[in-house]
């Protein structure tokens, strides 16, 4: 599978391109980064040489559609859930490590991350990317909306516990810190 990385630069990006690299039915043929255009990937960590010494380039969505497989956004918050919209456009599958696609409801993302998603008329499209629970949809899916390490925590800790009928899910409390 040939995949590119968005936001290869950032220390999830990084951390993706190495798994990404160990994989042996992954092919990483590109790591993009607007502010590292042109820059070899091993020069800015070096902990990569030998590993990924490719130059990064800039986002070019025409090209990417014909070259690769699959998409990994591994953005700040705030920015993937601008660059969806073009992305399915472009017929690309995509999944994005960030929290802009994580919620279903529009509302939620001023209250929660403190801006108003543009990806609105996608977010039904989002599947919630617990591979766990929603292996089937995820398999099917044009848009993979990566869970975050909290509710992955609990929900892969407490499913089991209420299909199994062991506790009630009136109860719950779940007081996580970081």
């Amino acid at each position: 599978m040939k995949v590119a990385i968005v936001g290869g630069s950032g220390y999830g990006g990084v951390e993706l391109a190495r798994l990404l690299q160990q994989h042996p039915h992954v092919n990483l043929t590109q790591i993009i980064s607007n502010s590292q255009v042109g820059t070899v990937f091993s020069e800015i960590y070096p902990q990569m040489t030998t590993i990924i010494d490719e130059q990064m380039t800039d986002l070019n969505l025409e090209k990417l559609a014909d070259d690769i497989d699959l998409l990994f956004l591994a953005t700040p918050s705030n920015v993937s859930h601008q660059l969806v919209p073009d992305i399915l456009k472009a017929n690309l599958k995509c999944i994005d490590l960030s929290g802009d696609l994580r919620l279903k409801d529009p509302a939620l993302y001023k209250s929660w991350y403190n801006f108003e998603t543009a990806a609105e008329a996608y977010l039904d499209q989002a599947v919630y990317g617990l591979s766990e629970v929603y292996q089937d949809q995820i398999s099917e899916a044009n848009l993979i909306a990566n869970p975050g390490c909290f509710p992955t925590a609990g929900l892969l800790a407490l499913i089991p516990l209420i299909e199994n009928q062991i506790i009630s899910t009136e109860s719950i409390i779940i007081d996580g810190k970081t």
